[in-house]
């Protein structure tokens, strides 16, 4: 059994009586050097929209961003997904919009290419495939979802989150003043977040790559088939 996350495989007592048929091996992506031009107060959330997801994605609408604004009035956020919330955050993307005059908000829906986005984001919030598309990117990662609120990952931290697929265990749920907080922390200094970012390229190179992922891979099934 393969695991994406170390903490799901050692902790969760449901797995208990596999734990010793059970694998490390998280996803892997192509790893293309980022050439593309940065807009580095753009940030971007990208997830399923319904349920818990989008309640998430409201509280930045509605109680983040308005406080980024009256500082950075030029920062965008950008929100890939679809689902049954979408109803609700286009209601309150579209107020915050009116509100603001220009569009702070960009919804656009499902993408089936995401990269574009990505590459072109200064900060992305999120957790599991996300981040890591993100990071194979040279984009920073803040560790986000709607249970759990992290840090932006750094390379003091970037085991931690490596091992537990990029999710804040341990943390606290989303409250809008801390994230308000970190957005703010990012935006006075994005270049050094940039710089902290790309020292993570060999990291997420060697842990990432999808001709390393591949082989991991590979590997187990030639154990199975030999047993």
């Amino acid at each position: 059994i393969i695991f994406v996350s170390s903490r799901g495989m050692i902790d969760n007592p449901v797995y208990e009586q596999v734990k010793h048929k059970a694998v490390f091996i998280q996803n892997g992506v192509n790893i293309i050097p980022n050439n593309s031009v940065r807009k580095l107060d753009s940030i971007t959330y990208m997830s399923r929209i319904n349920g818990r997801h989008s309640d998430i994605i409201l509280l930045i609408i509605t109680k983040v961003l308005p406080g980024l604004l009256k500082e950075y009035p030029s920062i965008r956020f950008n929100v890939i997904g679809d689902g049954d919330g979408m109803e609700v955050v286009t209601h309150a993307a579209g107020h915050l919009n009116e509100s603001a005059g220009y569009e702070v908000v960009k919804l656009h829906g499902f993408l089936s290419d995401v990269n574009p986005v990505i590459r072109t984001s200064g900060l992305v919030l999120g957790v599991g495939r996300v981040a890591i598309e993100a990071l194979a990117n040279c984009v920073p990662v803040l560790s986000i979802n709607a249970k759990l609120m992290g840090e932006i990952v750094t390379t003091s931290n970037y085991r931690f989150y490596q091992m537990n697929n990029f999710v804040a265990t341990g943390s606290s749920e989303p409250e809008a003043g801390n994230l308000t907080g970190m957005i703010l922390n990012y935006l006075k200094d994005p270049d050094a977040v940039q710089n902290e970012t790309r020292q993570l390229t060999g990291n997420i190179a060697e842990d990432f790559g999808m001709q390393n992922i591949a082989g991991r891979v590979l590997e187990v099934y030639k154990k199975v088939q030999g047993k």
